[in-house]
């Protein structure tokens, strides 16, 4: 990593960086592009957790991790306005269905398969480049542009996005002032419409003027690109391999084309072609496809014994069968490379019955009916219900179903008066373990540069938010009746989410202590609709509240979850409770 931090033309360490300045950086450039969003659209970008990314190196790739970088909505935005433009690139692949569909199964003549990769492709992108390719890709294609933007919006944003990528490592903090950095949602289609744009505009007029339509017309037919990887069937009696390669390589200085080839295989995402002649035609080339794993592949399948919903593992062996019967085109390659899959399956724990129904049932499936599968788009409204998964409690989403079907039974269309249910899909994901608290995107704090701002409470300014009109302790620490001494490690505002609070009657100094998944400014509203509404008025607290708080109080929150999970918010807030015994509950 410090070799590539290295690179003074990519990188430059920074001083005196502060992540409250970023912030407020990132809010008055919404600022100036409000009249191109609607008002949850802003709320959206500029009202979330912020840290400062930073930068992690694997073998062979390095990625910047910023879940929570000021950058990171921005970035999904720029990825939402470039998405339609990508999609109208000819040469792009989208993933192993599209390149199967894509790739020829025959070639007369004397063809070579060739692979190329690009070096490093995200840094080695010139930020004047990049913003050249997407003005010509706007400029071509502006229907595809979405309603409501333009070219020079889009182009502000990917620019101010350029000048702001700061990342931290061994305490250091880096600004990228050169490329794309790894690991931001706009990277892909920015990079796929940058080297796009050199391809149309430079490689093949190149081509054209050197070697004729005719070259250039069988180089736009085979030549296949996903991100950093190509495919291409060269014949050689056009174009050589060292000529295509140097014609790669002089469409950008900066951008550096390696090349693989081959008259037998070369491998292309998870797929070997091969090229094998026609037994009836010597000149006729046949391409057949097999599944490729890379050398360092240590096939470590989901385990069949995990904490997982059951018909996750049940479906893996079948899943997996069924990727080899999509790729493998010969019937005698399939069954070697399902039997192959049989003791890897074994290894981690699968049924033998499991894996022999899924082995049974792969080899009934038709290749060609595999690639030409169509997604459809479900057209019926759906309701998607987000549950942690805990094998030991009751799952929530059935008893949700039970009591939305007799709220609002489902009718037939056209009747009135009724709602029609959605239908509810429960979604689970994977609560917090021992492993992601301990990481170090969970416990280091990024959110400072070197100062010492931890824990401050900052009121959001709107005009209508009425928190910032009511006593929030604006003090680190608090000291409860118990003499307990309550301490905020985190930044917060009026707007943060999955909070462990605390209210304190400012007439008798009694407590209370809550948590919040919503706004911390909702949750207090309802407080105070629950102590001014006789009918809402239940709770011990909002009843002491009214008479002996005058209905007010005042708000201490302190306690910042990192996950949104109620079941984690409650444990929590059951753990302060039996520490401070507050007498308000």
């Amino acid at each position: 990593m410090n070799m590539i931090l290295s690179d003074t033309r990519t990188y430059r360490k920074e001083k005196d960086i502060k992540l409250d300045d970023l912030v407020m950086k990132v809010k008055m450039f919404v600022k100036e592009i409000t009249p191109y969003l609607s008002e949850k659209e802003v709320d959206f970008l500029t009202n979330h957790e912020n840290k400062l990314a930073y930068i992690y190196g694997l073998p062979k790739i390095h990625k910047i991790s910023g879940t929570k970088c000021p950058l990171k909505r921005l970035c999904k935005l720029a990825k939402t306005l470039l998405r339609p433009l990508e999609l109208q690139i000819n040469h792009l692949i989208v993933d192993t269905f599209d390149f199967l569909k894509k790739l020829r199964t025959e070639y007369r003549g004397n063809p070579t398969l060739v692979a190329v990769d690009i070096v490093q492709l995200y840094p080695s992108i010139d930020n004047q480049l990049g913003i050249e390719a997407i003005t010509y890709w706007c400029r071509k294609l502006p229907d595809k542009i979405i309603n409501g933007f333009d070219e020079g919006v889009i182009i502000k944003i990917l620019k101010f996005i350029q000048e702001n990528v700061y990342m931290t490592f061994n305490d250091d903090t880096y600004n990228q002032m050169q490329g794309t950095a790894m690991g931001k949602d706009h990277a892909p289609p920015y990079a796929n419409l940058v080297i796009a744009y050199l391809v149309m505009e430079r490689l093949y007029p190149n081509i054209e003027k050197d070697y004729g339509k005719e070259v250039k017309s069988h180089v736009e037919e085979n030549l296949k690109l996903y991100l950093d990887d190509g495919f291409m069937i060269l014949d050689e009696t056009k174009l050589t391999a060292e000529e295509f390669l140097a014609r790669l390589n002089s469409m950008d200085t900066r951008i550096k084309f390696t090349m693989e080839t081959s008259k037998e295989e070369v491998p292309f995402l998870d797929v070997m072609v091969k090229m094998v002649p026609n037994i009836h035609d010597g000149s006729l080339k046949m391409f057949e496809c097999d599944i490729y794993h890379k050398p360092t592949d240590a096939f470590n399948y989901f385990n069949f014994e995990s904490c997982a919903p059951g018909h996750i593992p049940r479906n893996v062996p079948y899943n997996l069968a069924r990727r080899i019967a999509t790729i493998v085109s010969k019937i005698t390659w399939r069954k070697k490379r399902l039997e192959q899959l049989r003791p890897r399956l074994k290894n981690k724990g699968y049924p033998e019955r499991l894996i022999d129904d899924a082995i049974a049932k792969a080899m009934t499936l038709k290749r060609e009916d595999l690639i030409n599968t169509k997604r459809t788009r479900i057209k019926e409204k759906q309701l998607t219900l987000v549950i942690d998964y805990y094998p030991n409690y009751e799952d929530p989403a059935t008893k949700i179903r039970e009591i939305c079907n007799q709220t609002f039974p489902m009718t037939d269309k056209g009747k009135a008066g009724k709602l029609q249910t959605p239908k509810i899909i429960a979604a689970r994901r994977q609560p917090p373990n021992l492993g992601r608290i301990l990481s170090l995107n969970q416990t280091r704090d990024h959110t400072t540069s070197g100062n010492n701002k931890e824990g401050v409470f900052t009121k959001c300014q709107d005009k209508r938010c009425k928190l910032c009109k009511l006593n929030v302790i604006p003090d680190k620490t608090y000291t409860t009746k118990n003499g307990t001494k309550l301490t905020r490690r985190t930044n917060m505002n009026c707007k943060t989410r999955d909070l462990i609070y605390m209210l304190i009657c400012p007439t008798c100094k009694k407590e209370y202590i809550g948590e919040t998944g919503i706004q911390l400014n909702s949750r207090m509203n309802l407080h105070r609709n629950q102590m001014n509404n006789p009918q809402y008025r239940i709770l011990n607290v909002s009843k002491h509240l009214n008479y002996c708080g005058n209905d007010n109080f005042k708000v201490f929150p302190f306690i910042k979850c990192h996950q949104n999970c109620y079941i984690n918010r409650e444990e929590t807030e059951k753990h302060w409770r039996n520490i401070v015994q507050p007498e308000l509950h």
